[in-house]
């Protein structure tokens, strides 16, 4: 039907020196991103405890937005937009991470 819900688990390895970690933004590679920064991200350098998040995506926005914006992890061909999620992370000096590339990507197929 165009449309899906893609749920994302990933933890981030910060120096101890480093913590707490204060933000984590993901480019979910639509056009559309999620930004969290605060007191969530407290003690979450355990990997048995990873970040958990969903997001929905759309054939026809993925197209609207591939044709205005063209995000740098979106591609559509034919009847297909595939989707490469990226995350980074920043620590309590302010470095960034910049963005990783998560592997494999998300497709979504044309509607019937």
């Amino acid at each position: 039907n165009g449309i899906g819900t893609v749920k994302l688990g990933f933890t981030v390895k910060v120096d101890s020196d480093q913590l707490p970690l204060v933000a984590y933004s993901v480019d979910w590679g639509d056009g559309n991103f999620t930004t969290v920064s605060g007191v969530v991200l407290r003690n979450r350098a355990n990997p048995e405890n990873p970040f958990i998040l969903y997001h929905l995506y759309d054939y026809w926005a993925m197209q609207k937005e591939l044709n205005s914006s063209a995000p740098v992890g979106l591609t559509c061909t034919g009847d297909q937009c595939i989707a490469k999620i990226r995350v980074k992370a920043t620590d309590n000096w302010g470095a960034q991470s910049g963005y990783i590339e998560m592997t494999g990507a998300v497709r979504v197929n044309k509607p019937n």
